[in-house]
């Protein structure tokens, strides 16, 4: 019968801590990028309803040209995630100079 090896033990379970830390970070990656992916498409769905809107409402004259707002207000509220998205990388990206009130402040958010 072999004998426990403790230290080979810490070593293993070490690898494993630092395979878990590869993956979060990884897995943080790729949220971005798939939402990146994600927004883009919702982006050019709603050009293409904006611009569906203005034929609609050109081609018939039964349709108020104030349909236009829906997309357009889609439209700011694509800004706004995305302005809200560039706040949140402005504030990862220099992360060792927040002070800790700033770090608070922005998990509360």
């Amino acid at each position: 019968m072999e004998d426990f090896n403790f230290e080979e033990s810490q070593r293993e379970q070490k690898r494993i801590d630092e395979n878990f830390e590869r993956t979060e970070i990884e897995g943080g990656k790729n949220i971005l990028k798939y939402f990146d992916r994600i927004h883009d498409k919702l982006f050019a769905f709603n050009n293409i309803l904006i611009a569906g809107f203005f034929a609609l409402s050109k081609i018939e004259n039964s349709i108020s040209v104030k349909t236009i707002l829906i997309p357009i207000i889609n439209l700011c509220f694509l800004v706004f995630i995305e302005y809200q998205m560039m706040e949140k990388s402005r504030f990862e990206s220099s992360i060792k100079t927040q002070n800790f009130e700033n770090m608070i402040h922005t998990v509360k958010e």
